[in-house]
C-alpha cells in the first residue's frame, strides 16, 4: 500500500506573448512624444540663454558703462619719483578720455610701474567709485655713478647714474634731483668681466 502524500504542484507561469506592432498611428504618437519633449528642452535652453545674456547686459551696464565709474581721482602716495601725470603716462592711461576703473587692468599696471627704473615695487588698487589708488616704493639712492670708460658721467643732473642700497643702478628721475643732489660720486674703473648694467 502506498502512502498518500501531499505534493505541492508547481505553479505555471502564464507564458506571454508580447508583440510590438507598428501602425502609422503608433508612429505618430512616439513622434509627438518626441517633439513635446524636445520643445521643453528647448525653451529651458532658450530661458537659461537669455538669463545669461541678461545678467552679461546688467553686469556691463551696471560697471562697464556706469559714468559713475570713470576715473576722476589719482590718489598717489607722496615719494620721490613720478608724479599723478607721469604715473597716467607709464601705465596707458588717456586722462583726458577718462577711462572706466574696471577697463584699467590694475595688475599690468602695477608691473608696468614696478618696471621704471626709479622703482622697487608698485601697487595699483580700484576704490569706487571713481579712484585709482597708486602706491609707489621709490629707491633711495646712495650715491652718483661715473665711470668715463663706459660714457657715464658723474655729473648730477636727470638722467645721470644713481645706485641704490642694493647696488641697483638706475637713471636719476627728474623729481629725485633735488634729493640726491648732495650724495657722493663714486668713480668706477671699466671691467669687462663687471659692466654697470641697469
Amino acid at each position: 500500500m502506498k502512502r498518500q502524500t501531499t505534493r505541492r504542484r508547481r505553479s505555471q507561469r502564464p507564458k506571454v506573448l508580447e508583440v510590438r506592432v507598428m501602425s502609422p498611428r503608433i508612429a505618430w504618437f512616439g513622434f509627438l512624444r518626441f517633439a513635446v519633449t524636445a520643445a521643453k528642452i528647448g525653451c529651458v535652453v532658450a530661458a537659461l540663454t537669455a538669463a545669461g545674456w541678461g545678467v552679461w547686459r546688467g553686469v556691463q551696464h551696471a560697471f562697464f558703462q556706469n559714468p559713475d565709474f570713470r576715473l576722476r581721482y589719482i590718489d598717489l602716495n607722496e615719494n620721490s619719483v613720478i608724479d599723478e601725470i607721469e604715473t597716467a603716462e607709464a601705465i596707458g592711461i588717456e586722462l583726458a578720455e577718462r577711462p572706466n576703473l574696471f577697463d584699467i587692468d590694475v595688475s599690468k599696471a602695477a608691473e608696468k610701474l614696478s618696471a621704471r627704473p626709479g622703482i622697487c615695487e608698485a601697487r595699483v588698487e580700484r576704490h569706487l567709485p571713481a579712484t585709482l589708488v597708486v602706491r609707489v616704493l621709490p629707491r633711495t639712492p646712495k650715491a652718483w655713478l661715473a665711470c668715463l670708460e663706459q660714457d657715464i658721467s658723474g655729473e648730477r643732473k636727470a638722467g645721470g647714474m644713481l645706485v641704490d642700497v642694493n647696488g641697483v643702478a638706475y637713471p636719476c628721475p627728474a623729481l629725485q634731483l633735488e634729493s640726491a643732489s648732495a650724495l657722493p660720486i663714486i668713480i668706477l674703473p671699466a671691467s669687462d668681466e663687471h659692466s654697470i648694467a641697469v
